[in-house]
């Protein structure tokens, strides 16, 4: 009976320490945790009131600021997306495809090179006359306006896309119409974009991460 209860105790304790660490982590805060990178929504811890109590609002607030602020989370965001990446192929990332080589990209890019959000001739001309507009209001006290083409992930490995967006090529982009008209007309611009692509073969380093949907810290 003994070394049956020995084991039983043992796994007890574990669960109970992994249980009781995330909130001894949220109390203290004693463990420094590196905190999770991008865009996501923190919610501070709400001030408790009777009215709130009573209504129910405040348990909703505390419930969103619990889920975002508990012991250690950033290490488990983590290890859930890593396993759900690895064995799943599956990213836990809003609108992120998994291409060949499992190349990461953000859908946005990808129906932006293939042409699918193309506004159409018309209004990117709009919008060209509309910084003419904002050119000469700015030139008034001095200051130039210069225009930047940012570069893209989508542009830049499109050998890499995933099956439902592989092969698909279009002239009728925002791009290659606005890059179009910024040539024909007086406006300074960048594009950054052609300047990334003349760098890939001969880059020391990787201007775009594998596993990221922007351009590198390098």
């Amino acid at each position: 009976m003994r070394k049956t209860r020995k084991p039983f105790k043992i796994h007890f304790i574990i669960l109970m320490i992994i249980l009781i660490l995330p909130a001894f982590q949220m109390c203290t805060r004693l463990f420094k945790v590196k905190e999770l990178k991008g865009w996501y929504e923190v919610y501070n811890k709400p001030e408790f009131t009777l009215s709130g109590w009573l209504s129910g609002k405040y348990q909703t607030r505390f419930d969103r600021y619990f889920e975002t602020s508990f012991g250690f989370r950033p290490w488990f965001v983590r290890i859930y997306n890593q396993i759900s990446f690895s064995f799943n192929g599956k990213p836990k990332v809003s609108n992120v495809k998994i291409g060949r080589d499992r190349y990461l990209f953000e859908k946005y890019y990808l129906k932006t090179y293939t042409g699918q959000d193309f506004l159409g001739y018309n209004s990117l001309s709009v919008m060209v006359d509309s910084l003419k507009q904002v050119r000469d209001s700015l030139s008034k006290y001095g200051t130039e306006l210069v225009i930047c083409l940012a570069s893209g992930k989508a542009s830049f490995y499109p050998e890499y896309f995933p099956d439902e967006f592989y092969g698909i090529r279009t002239d009728s982009t925002n791009y290659l119409i606005l890059r179009d008209i910024f040539r024909k007309s007086d406006l300074h611009f960048i594009d950054f974009n052609a300047w990334f692509l003349r760098m890939k073969d001969h880059s020391i380093y990787p201007l775009y991460p594998k596993y990221g949907i922007h351009w590198s810290q390098y």
